[in-house]
């Protein structure tokens, strides 16, 4: 709300008695500010001025949430037609104290208005900075134990699909920091326990083992052209490696060649590579059954894929209609029958 001037010359107006001049008092005073009702109650608040005194007003004024001041004049200034002024402003009532204060004390660094006060704000700031010396961890151990919840996984994975998050981390993936942090990692002792405890989980299990080895003795068919194993071909199904690279070839998009197949680098800015990508997802299948073998590794499960999209699809299935195709290659666990619930 705006502030209002109300001169000597309308109190006198008032003082005549003159309903008229009270409501244009109204009117010319509060026109820029108030509206309605709000100008009619103005001008009656003027008139218990005059016959109750200030200290009346200033507490029915203090009731209805607004205040009233008066300003001192230079001695020509109060001798013109001006005169003395009276400024009505409005107040707003502290979510926190209960207490009303001006419309300054709300206002944030944006020029929003907050719900408390100003200072109810350097309060809380006091007192969090005192929790925070008392207790350095504490904030960690909370937000540990919210991430841990539903609520919060939900959240999480909601904000995961936004494009805002995805613009976010881009700029963190850019920034000095995460390239200095991704070779400390690699450089880690944490990381080679890591690499060294899936080492031992895929030797250890035959059927993980030939998996993976299929999987490297693929890839290192299209890198080089002087590599053919019998053994992985016979067991994807290929007659050869020219017949291996001619499916993967006429699955290509636009960007996809034989020389970016390999590795995805942490770099952002690195070039797009491309992966053997399974449409259902290897652990969808059983490394120890044969026919699972056969149906993991059937062409009609392998093509060309984005790196990224690899990564990121996990155990993810295809469209409906995509599975309709290769149903050739479903694990022999579904048993005919789709995760989703359609018996087929």
């Amino acid at each position: 709300m705006k502030a209002c001037t109300l001169t000597v010359r309308h109190l006198e107006w008032v003082a005549r008695d003159d309903a008229a001049a009270a409501e244009g008092l109204g009117l010319e005073a509060l026109g820029a500010g108030l509206e309605g009702g709000e100008r009619r109650r103005a001008s009656l608040l003027v008139r218990d001025l005059l016959v109750g005194g200030k200290r009346h007003v200033e507490g029915h004024l203090r009731i209805h949430g607004w205040d009233i001041t008066r300003s001192e004049q230079m001695d020509d200034e109060l001798n013109s037609d001006d005169g003395e002024q009276i400024q009505i402003q409005t107040r707003i009532m502290c979510k926190t104290c209960r207490n009303s204060h001006f419309r300054e004390s709300f206002l944030g660094r944006d020029g929003k208005l907050l719900k408390n006060c100003k200072p109810c704000r350097e309060k809380q700031k006091t007192y969090r900075e005192t929790y925070h010396r008392k207790h350095p961890h504490a904030a960690e151990e909370n937000q540990a134990r919210y991430n841990k919840t539903t609520k919060a996984k939900a959240r999480t994975a909601k904000h995961r699909k936004t494009e805002k998050w995805a613009a976010t981390r881009q700029r963190h993936r850019e920034t000095e920091l995460f390239q200095q942090t991704t070779d400390a990692y690699r450089n880690s002792d944490r990381r080679k326990e890591i690499r060294a405890a899936e080492y031992e989980r895929i030797h250890s299990d035959p059927g993980l083992h030939l998996q993976h080895n299929i999987g490297c003795r693929i890839s290192a068919m299209i890198r080089d052209s002087s590599v053919e194993s019998r053994t992985a071909l016979g067991a994807v199904g290929f007659g050869s490696r020219q017949e291996l690279m001619d499916h993967f070839e006429s699955m290509f998009e636009g960007w996809m060649n034989w020389s970016n197949h390999g590795v995805l680098s942490a770099d952002p800015s690195s070039p797009r590579v491309w992966h053997v990508g399974h449409r259902i997802a290897l652990n969808h299948f059983d490394p120890n059954n044969p026919g699972d073998v056969k149906r993991c590794w059937n062409p009609k499960n392998l093509f060309p894929q984005c790196a990224r999209e690899n990564i990121a699809s996990q155990i993810k299935l295809p469209d409906e209609a995509i599975l309709l195709r290769i149903r050739d290659c479903w694990p022999v666990a579904w048993g005919g029958v789709l995760p989703m619930g359609s018996i087929l």
